[in-house]
């Protein structure tokens, strides 16, 4: 028989989790919406080409998958999400479902309702849980992002590789300690550069980050400021070395891609002659 005090630790545990579930059911019903309208029917379209040409990347070794999309030559996408395809069939290999087109799929649906919960964690974060709520149920519900999310491709990764490094660019910059913001400026040279070794064009995406630290630092430097954080100066620097380590990483790939720039076809327009085209649209 459980003695008294047994029961009364019982008792506080299952107190304590439904105080958490009570506190937390909105969020997690969204995040759960987020999971059923992804992984619904992953297997109702077949493979098309380019999702063929994924698996094809990802039945090869590691260091052939390297060796033959990190030029930019025989491909032109990074080599980050087709070496993540590869592990993942490895590992879905140890059950028998490598060829399975659900199990396949669903390495994007997750990262699809990991980006549903960074969003709705960052907005939370910043603007208050109502906006964090609205947020996340929009971009569990959004059609594009659903639909990327299954697809054997590289977009949804690079989404959800970007989502938290904002995420994690806003908790370095509200770390009150150097502890804390150390592993949030980690994250954050992570799950940018997995963005950018999957998707070229998360690279648009950094001077956009730098210039969002430039911004929260001159509102930092505010009279009206209370912030009990480190000096803004220091938050600054320590964010903009993330950000400069991970251009650093990023470096070798861009040099790649500007290489290959030229053999791409005919020159084209400057803006794809926006302003023609525009006029024609209105």
């Amino acid at each position: 028989m459980m003695g008294a005090a047994e029961l009364q630790a019982s008792h506080d545990g299952t107190t304590r989790a439904a105080s958490w579930w009570r506190a937390w059911w909105p969020e997690i019903a969204i995040v759960a919406l987020a999971a059923l309208v992804r992984f619904w029917r992953l297997d109702y379209h077949s493979f098309w080409f380019d999702e063929a040409v994924s698996l094809d990347w990802a039945e090869d070794n590691p260091a052939f998958i390297w060796a033959n999309t990190f030029p930019l030559l025989n491909d032109k996408h990074p080599p980050a999400y087709y070496l993540l395809l590869h592990y993942w069939q490895k590992g879905l290999a140890l059950f028998g479902l490598e060829h399975s087109d659900v199990a396949l799929r669903s390495l994007g649906a997750i990262l699809g309702v990991l980006t549903v919960l960074g969003v709705l964690l960052l907005a939370r974060r910043l603007s208050g849980r109502a906006t964090g709520l609205l947020a996340g149920a929009l971009v569990a519900l959004s059609p594009v992002l659903v639909w990327y999310s299954q697809e054997l491709r590289m977009f949804q990764p690079a989404t959800t590789g970007v989502v938290w490094a904002a995420y994690c660019l806003a908790r370095g910059w509200q770390g009150a300690t150097i502890a804390r913001r150390l592993g949030w400026w980690i994250g954050l040279i992570a799950a940018f550069t997995f963005a950018l070794y999957s998707y070229l064009f998360s690279a648009f995406l950094l001077p956009a980050a730098g210039l969002t630290l430039l911004g929260l630092w001159w509102l930092a430097t505010r009279p009206a400021e209370s912030d009990p954080a480190a000096p803004p100066l220091r938050r600054f620097l320590e964010g903009s070395a993330a950000l400069a380590i991970t251009g650093a990483l990023f470096l070798p790939l861009a040099i790649n891609a500007w290489l290959v720039n030229d053999s791409e076809g005919q020159p084209g327009q400057a803006f794809m002659n926006f302003a023609a085209t525009l006029a024609r649209q209105v």
